[in-house]
């Protein structure tokens, strides 16, 4: 992949807001149950009651963090892969290529290894190409 230059600019694949929403709206209909847990002194409720509860009211923020952190950033020198606790560079001089299927976008990387590009969908591929300053080059099966 050639160099283009493209300065200054950034772009940011994300999960759509509405797996954030979804999980925060979980969030607020376990939110009863989850502290009815705490306060209940039944003692059909022992020990567990308390982890319950606090398994109940954190999974789905957990999962609302996952959504709204994870993704994809682009600029002029790579790619970003961001989960909900790292990120990993790639460098664009390290991509050979893209695979696209019916998962999604892998970068093919020098030691023809695949990494996923999780949310980034085929209609995105030609802006994340513009932004990183790359060139296209399409190849066709003879």
């Amino acid at each position: 992949m050639s160099q283009r230059s493209a300065p200054g600019t950034r772009m940011k694949i994300r999960r759509p807001g509405t797996s954030t929403a979804v999980a925060l709206l979980a969030w607020l209909c376990a939110w009863p149950l989850g502290l009815s847990l705490f306060a209940a002194r039944d003692p059909l409720q022992s020990w567990w009651s308390v982890p319950l509860g606090l398994l109940i009211l954190l999974t789905p923020l957990v999962v609302a963090w996952w959504a709204w952190r994870s993704g994809v950033d682009v600029d002029s020198s790579g790619l970003t892969l961001k989960g909900p606790f790292s990120s990993r560079i790639i460098s664009w001089e390290s991509i050979d290529g893209f695979a696209v299927d019916r998962d999604g976008v892998q970068a093919i990387l020098r030691d023809q290894s695949q990494v996923s590009l999780r949310p980034m969908q085929a209609e995105s591929l030609p802006s994340v190409i513009e932004v990183g300053g790359q060139e296209m080059a399409v190849s066709t099966a003879d």
